[in-house]
């Protein structure tokens, strides 16, 4: 009895892709160590090279693969944050309104809106 069978685990036995254990697929890697025992020894250090080549491989895509996930999520303020956004302006710039004409100054007033507006296009040009 071997130790794959004595620990419970069927040779050969790899993790698949979907399960995102193992970075190069499992026939590549029964190759790769068919492979080295076709070729000896002495070719011990191209087959690792090999491996370590694919599985460099594998990884750097899967890894560009997350990060351009992580931009597309990350690419703008949702529909709920800009209206949140929008209602929280309104709060605020109805009243800074009301306080700036009552005291008489229109360019208090005006001031306060080209602020709130800034404010509003800056959160939102990211969103597309």
């Amino acid at each position: 009895m071997d130790a794959a069978t004595v620990s419970g685990m069927q040779p050969h036995h790899f993790p698949t892709r979907e399960s995102a254990a193992f970075p190069v697929p499992a026939d590549e890697v029964t190759a790769l160590i068919a492979a080295r025992r076709d070729l000896g020894p002495e070719a011990e250090d191209a087959v690792v090279a090999i491996f370590l080549e694919k599985a460099g491989r594998a990884i750097d895509a899967r890894v560009e693969q997350r990060v351009a996930e992580l931009r597309r999520e990350r690419s703008g303020p949702s529909s709920g944050q800009s209206l949140a956004l929008a209602i929280v302006s309104m709060g605020v710039g109805i009243p800074v309104t009301a306080i700036a004409l009552g005291l008489d100054s229109g360019i208090t007033a005006a001031l306060a809106w080209a602020t709130i507006a800034g404010v509003n296009f800056i959160f939102n040009r990211g969103k597309r």
